[in-house]
C-alpha cells in the first residue's frame, strides 16, 4: 500500500507521508546523527559512513544506537516538530 504507483493519489500521499515523516526524524536528531540515518537507509555499512564522514566506526556505531534510541521514542503520529 503506498508504493503503488499505478495509483497516482496513493503514489503521492506515500512520498508526501515519507517526507512528512523524515522532516520529523530531522529535527529530532543531531546534524551528524542525521547525516550518518541518511547514509544508514541508502545501505552504507558503518566502514563506508565512517570513510564519508570521517570518524571512526566506532563513533558511528555509537551514533547509530543514538538514532536508534531516539526513533523508538518518536511519537510520529504527532510530527510534533513539522
Amino acid at each position: 500500500k503506498g508504493e503503488d504507483k499505478d495509483d497516482p493519489f496513493e503514489y503521492i500521499m506515500y512520498q508526501d507521508d515519507k517526507e512528512r515523516l523524515d522532516r520529523y526524524i530531522k529535527c529530532k536528531l543531531t546534524e551528524t546523527e542525521y547525516k550518518i540515518y541518511g547514509l544508514l537507509v541508502s545501505d552504507c555499512s558503518y566502514q563506508e559512513i565512517a570513510d564519508i564522514l570521517h570518524i571512526n566506526v566506532k563513533a558511528v556505531d555509537n551514533a547509530i544506537q543514538r538514532i536508534k534510541r531516539k526513533i523508538k521514542s518518536l511519537n510520529v503520529d504527532k510530527y510534533s516538530c513539522i
